[in-house]
């Protein structure tokens, strides 16, 4: 699968934001079966493919990766019914995601443990905040250096020497 999940870390990488050890803030669930299945309906739902085109790219992806497992239409309908026990197998997901243009199911998977995905843009607005501050750090830095030479300059009488 490894082309696959190139092309999804190319347009959406995950970024985990959260520390080991870190609790979910409010006792937020674990149980992530009813959300997820209420985000692939909605996925499904949202997307501009029929059910029987999400099926068959899925399974072409699949194929295309030289796998031998096929989605059904009837599979699918499980997995988004919130009364059925049926769920994708984790290593579909991405496949499903790929189809239907979204993350949200992935993302359902990571909230309770405190962790977002970061699209494209998400992640270069991070970098750009990144380094704005380092910039005023170096800033910083620049006008503690220039102040501490103009003291040492008073000091030793070099202010206004041409130096």
């Amino acid at each position: 699968m490894p082309a696959l999940y190139r092309r999804l870390q190319r347009r959406e990488r995950i970024i985990m934001t959260m520390h080991p050890g870190q609790m979910p803030l409010f006792g937020q669930s674990l149980d992530v079966i009813s959300p997820l299945k209420r985000a692939l309906a909605d996925t499904l739902r949202n997307c501009r493919l029929s059910r029987e085109q999400v099926v068959d790219e899925i399974n072409r992806l699949l194929e295309g990766e030289g796998l031998v497992l096929r989605v059904t239409l009837n599979s699918l309908e499980k997995w988004c019914a919130p009364s059925a026990s049926h769920l994708p197998p984790v290593w579909v997901l991405p496949f499903f995601c790929q189809v239907v243009g979204s993350l949200r199911p992935l993302e359902v998977l990571s909230l309770p443990l405190g962790a977002h995905l970061m699209g494209e843009r998400e992640q270069h607005l991070m970098e750009l905040g990144r380094v704005q501050l380092e910039a005023k750090k170096v800033a910083r830095a620049r006008r503690r250096a220039l102040e501490a030479l103009e003291d040492s300059d008073r000091v030793f009488g070099w202010e206004g020497m041409g130096r």
